[in-house]
């Protein structure tokens, strides 16, 4: 376990450095990684290389849901994969680390599942989220198997081949609660996925393919194989109302579980809305950061966010919250990053939703700075 937390002097002082450094980086356009795997090959704790010097703090850039297909296709297929990110490229290539949760799979053929909504990307588009940054992707979710076990498998070799880790789905219920460790500036950050979202047929068992649907004995056994590899734990859940900006009380419960068990950050996504933030024992949780790049035509999904975050050897040291607009209307699948009164009104929204997860304290300052803070009181 990681030591505690030294002071808020201290903490505030790691955090304005954070930010200072990030984005010196991202404004003047600085899209390099130290030790980035060149195309084709994979981090991981095997690394044959010499060992880079390690970093003094590593940072995490977290987003929502991508769905690269449905109304989005046209502008893909016209401005190509990269098309999505081009507006928030240097903001995730900024970061040590990049996750977001890819809502469908990526290939050919199979069979559409029967239900309302179902999605499946040209294997073509693959290549946008690497170049985007993306360094890992959460796979547990209620649409990884809208069209069977053929395109999930294209999309465990395609990401594969891409350099990009997958956690949260896998050919069984082992390799689906396995997780991934990927490898920056001399830190090993383990990422584990879990879904809380039907159809039940997607969760993954002992002989059948799927999601690690999330059971709280199994997620703490999850973080406590990765946790003696890895110095930082990292879980995103699937879960939530979908279009409500209230998590419910199973999420923080599950939440709050899964730092006791040992994880330090847990990034949530399905509601396709923002919900609020929380600092639990110290400890960072996004319950819904909105969709990122989501080929849909809803009205309801206007706003999303990219959670900026910093850790260092004592634990979180503090991040930034950087509103996006995604709009289809206005950004056309393309989010971009707010900007003067519209990043202020939204910043105000997260701080009214998140004062309640905080014992009423509001834990973004005016910009979306969150220093590091002692946690809320325990309800």
């Amino acid at each position: 376990m990681k030591t505690g937390f030294t002071g808020r002097r201290n903490l505030r002082n790691r955090a304005a450095g954070f930010l200072i450094l990030a984005f010196s980086a991202v404004w003047a356009g600085s899209c390099g990684r130290e030790d980035v795997s060149p195309p084709g090959s994979a981090d991981s704790v095997h690394t044959a290389a010499a060992a880079p010097a390690r970093k003094t703090f590593m940072t995490v850039a977290a987003v929502g849901d991508v769905m690269l297909a449905g109304s989005a296709l046209p502008f893909i297929e016209r401005f190509g994969p990269d098309y999505p990110f081009d507006s928030t490229r240097t903001l995730l290539q900024s970061a040590d680390f990049a996750i977001a949760n890819l809502e469908a799979p990526i290939g050919t053929g199979g069979r559409p599942f029967q239900k309302t909504y179902t999605f499946r990307v040209p294997p073509g588009f693959a290549g946008g989220l690497r170049n985007a940054g993306f360094d890992v992707l959460n796979l547990a979710n209620n649409h990884i198997l809208d069209y069977g076990v053929q395109p999930f498998r294209q999309t465990l070799r395609i990401l594969d081949s891409l350099g990009i880790a997958a956690c949260g789905a896998g050919m069984n219920r082992r390799a689906a609660e396995a997780g991934a460790i990927v490898v920056r500036g001399g830190w090993k950050a383990a990422f584990l996925g879990f879904s809380l979202t039907y159809p039940d047929a997607f969760w993954a068992t002992a002989s059948r393919p799927g999601t690690a649907f999330a059971v709280k004995e199994r997620i703490a056994a999850a973080i406590d194989s990765l946790r003696p590899a890895a110095d930082l734990v990292i879980v995103s859940f699937h879960w939530g109302k979908e279009l409500h900006r209230t998590p419910q009380p199973y999420q923080r419960e599950f939440a709050h579980a899964a730092i006791d068990a040992g994880a330090d950050f847990v990034i949530g996504h399905h509601p396709h809305v923002l919900q609020g933030f929380e600092l639990y024992r110290g400890k960072p949780i996004a319950y819904s950061l909105g969709n990122f790049a989501f080929g849909s035509k809803s009205v309801s999904c206007r706003e999303g966010a990219l959670f900026l975050a910093s850790f260092d050897s004592s634990g979180f040291a503090g991040g930034q919250v950087i509103p996006l607009c995604v709009d289809y209307r206005k950004v056309q699948y393309q989010p971009r990053p707010m900007t003067g009164a519209a990043a202020d009104r939204l910043i105000a929204e997260l701080n009214r939703l998140s004062e309640k997860l905080n014992g009423g304290v509001k834990p973004l300052l005016p910009g979306g700075e969150m220093p590091a803070a002692p946690s809320a009181p325990t309800r």
